[in-house]
């Protein structure tokens, strides 16, 4: 074997190890990203909230609309954010089910559905 053989054989070496050392670093660094992805999957489920650790969110009414929502145990009336008006009649005293409504928010569309309501809580 000449000169350049020898060469040859030592630069299929180099090459060879520098290969396979690049190989492997890649591999680490792919098991790393998985493990890492992996781990922060996993502490985001835990952390995330389950659907039921919130109240649902009051709706969110058109601005022509009102907002019937609880205010300090009465009634208050809602329009485009603003506080209108609140009714002299303790929440704490309505049936369960209308109280329960009421402290979640309901949304009426035109003034007659309001003074229906309010007639009808009202009377």
């Amino acid at each position: 074997m000449g000169k350049t053989g020898i060469y040859a054989l030592v630069f299929g070496i180099i090459y060879s190890l520098l290969i396979g050392y690049i190989a492997f670093t890649m591999g680490q660094h792919a098991t790393k990203y998985a493990t890492d992805t992996i781990n922060n999957q996993v502490m985001a489920e835990s952390i995330s909230p389950t659907p039921d650790a919130f109240p649902s969110p009051t709706p969110m009414p058109d601005p022509n609309s009102y907002l019937i929502k609880e205010v300090n145990g009465k009634i208050g009336i809602y329009q485009n954010g603003e506080l209108l008006r609140v009714v002299d009649v303790d929440v704490s005293t309505l049936r369960p089910n209308d109280a329960q409504q009421i402290e979640q928010g309901i949304v009426l569309q035109t003034d007659q559905d309001l003074a229906s309501f309010l007639e009808d809580y009202t009377s």
